[in-house]
């Protein structure tokens, strides 16, 4: 049986405010893709309609996930962070205060080398630049009640970066062993969840972060993308450096 040509299915972020020095998009795709013809498919268009030049880093070995399902877009760093020599002569692809169209061409082919079912516009505004950590302190932990299967959902505060919210967070239980569960991510990447596969069990658990989990604009809890702005928190990365929330799990009432 023919299967339908590859649709593009999301695109993150999702919100349609994003900063001045946003870092990068994901393109998801609902059937795997050919490779070699990503930039030449792919446009930021300015106000007018007018394509901005050169606003993405375009490298020879495109990002794609194992499966040719999801293309990771970077925007150029050395226009994105200041100091850089581009960013002196160039400036950054976004500018605070205007609106753009992210345009990806309908032409762009499959793995079976068929054209996209329809082209996409992503269509946003671009607000202050970021130049802070992620504060995994004041994020707004939720937690349930024992013997119920309801999840530990947490306020993050902001958009963070989808790709890693889907691996960069977990749940362990009190004596350091992760919960088995599944993870969701909420509207415009601001909430993370954790749907448990068994019942929660009365006692103590942690929510565990990688400190090089990233927001929209490339800074971690562990160090920011550009140090001449805010302040940096340095932390390692490893086992030793992760993370912890400490919460408990209340018998139910």
């Amino acid at each position: 049986e023919p299967t339908p040509p590859a649709e593009l299915v999301a695109i993150f972020p999702s919100a349609d405010q994003l900063p001045e020095n946003l870092l990068k998009f994901y393109l998801h795709f609902s059937r795997p893709m050919s490779r070699g013809e990503a930039y030449e498919n792919i446009r930021l268009l300015d106000e007018n309609g007018a394509a901005v030049p050169l606003p993405f880093l375009e490298l020879g070995e495109e990002l794609w996930d194992g499966g040719q399902m999801r293309f990771t877009l970077f925007f150029d760093p050395g226009r994105v962070k200041r100091g850089l020599m581009p960013h002196q002569e160039e400036g950054r692809a976004l500018e605070k205060g205007k609106r753009y169209t992210l345009e990806i061409l309908s032409k762009w082919k499959d793995g079976e080398r068929r054209e996209l079912e329809g082209g996409f516009r992503k269509k946003f505004e671009v607000v202050d630049p970021d130049y802070d950590q992620p504060r995994v302190d004041s994020w707004i932990v939720t937690t349930p009640l024992a013997e119920t299967m309801d999840p530990v959902v947490i306020a993050l505060g902001e958009s963070l970066d989808h790709a890693l919210l889907q691996r960069l967070i977990w749940i362990e239980d009190g004596g350091g062993d992760r919960v088995d569960g599944a993870i969701e991510v909420g509207q415009h990447e601001t909430s993370w969840s954790w749907n448990p596969e068994m019942p929660w069990r009365e006692g103590e658990y942690s929510v565990v972060v990688d400190p090089v989990l990233e927001d929209l604009a490339g800074n971690s809890p562990g160090r920011l993308f550009e140090e001449t702005g805010g302040s940096s928190l340095p932390v390692e990365t490893g086992l030793e450096k992760l993370i912890r929330r400490e919460f408990r799990i209340e018998g139910s009432r």
